[in-house]
């Protein structure tokens, strides 16, 4: 009717990445140690965070374990928007989390890893 043409070019993407189960696995027993912690969800969809999922994708490339972990708080509204803001209190349990992941990360190792091989992002030349 008005004779126009249209097309569409897919000119970029960003790729997801899958968690590492036994990494998944391991955080859930570390957050279960902690009282601040009410809920674990092995699974979560996020539905962005490209930047993270190439970080994650090239560990499991290198042969290392990569989880994406997100330690849940009320916002103020969603993410890339002006009025985004967290409930800092969650932000000690999240340091306390992480601590008590690292110290017993030698619980989760194999007998032929080390933790140097654990989390690989490759070399200079990768």
């Amino acid at each position: 009717m008005y004779e126009v043409e249209s097309s569409i070019n897919i000119v970029g993407a960003a790729e997801s990445a899958e968690s590492s189960e036994e990494l998944v696995s391991y955080l859930s027993q570390q957050a279960k140690k902690l009282d601040e912690i009410h809920t674990i969800k092995n699974s979560y969809t996020l539905g962005g965070s490209e930047d993270a999922t190439y970080m994650m994708s090239r560990v499991q490339e290198k042969g290392g374990h990569a989880a994406y972990l997100v330690l849940g708080t009320k916002i103020s509204a969603g993410h890339h928007n002006e009025q985004f803001d967290i409930d800092e209190k969650v932000m000690p349990i999240a340091v306390k989390m992480l601590a008590l992941s690292a110290h017993h990360t030698g619980i989760f190792l194999k007998d032929d890893q080390s933790i140097d091989n654990l989390f690989k992002f490759g070399g200079e030349n990768d």
